[in-house]
């Protein structure tokens, strides 16, 4: 990433609160929190030694005794790129579990895990990747709810079937007053 991507992405954050050798610039916006780290060239180094020595102690490689793997041996049995995928892997956890702590809003909401997003290893070159998590959209604060305009006119609300009649409520009248007409063969049996 040139000097001049690096001013356009977004403020340099604090740096009391990172591992010497990591430059740190975020870019948040509503939809997402994004982060970009410069990594210092041997701490990329130091990842990339660790990666080869995890292989040579628990892996076989043909023609090697196990745990006596020679770095060349070990490229050439797992191939480059897995061997550097690993070290982004790497970087990628300690970017979340260590640069990154301080820096994120505990009570961000996101939508699933980080994305990673790393330019190739340039040797002797300081590592530029992105970190960027998703965020769950907020509901706007629409303010207090739409007033009932029945009751505002001095209407009363309708009782709800499922609970009867409550304090204060009276079942409805009949038109022209008077109890239920009896209806013949229905109301002619006795209650049980």
């Amino acid at each position: 990433m040139s000097e001049k991507s690096r001013v356009n992405f977004g403020p340099k954050l604090d740096q009391q609160i990172k591992p010497e050798g990591v430059e740190i610039f975020c870019q948040d916006s509503p939809a997402q929190s994004q982060y970009a780290l410069h990594v210092a060239w041997t701490l990329v180094k130091q990842e990339y030694d660790e990666v080869i020595d995890r292989l040579r102690r628990e892996q076989k490689v043909p023609g090697f005794r196990q745990g006596k793997a020679t770095e060349r041996g070990i490229l050439a049995h797992f191939g480059v790129k897995k061997v550097w995928d690993a070290v982004q892997g790497n970087l990628n956890n300690l970017a979340v579990s260590k640069w990154l702590e301080g820096h994120r809003d505990p009570n961000e909401k996101t939508l699933g895990p980080p994305g990673f997003k790393h330019e190739e290893f340039k040797e002797g070159q300081p590592h530029t990747f992105t970190v960027t998590w998703f965020l769950q959209p907020q509901a706007p604060n629409v303010g207090p709810s739409i007033p009932d305009p029945m009751k505002q006119m001095g209407v009363p609300g309708m009782p709800n079937p499922m609970q009867g009649f409550g304090p204060g409520m009276q079942p409805p009248k009949i038109p022209g007053g008077g109890a239920m007409p009896k209806l013949p063969g229905i109301d002619d049996v006795d209650d049980m």
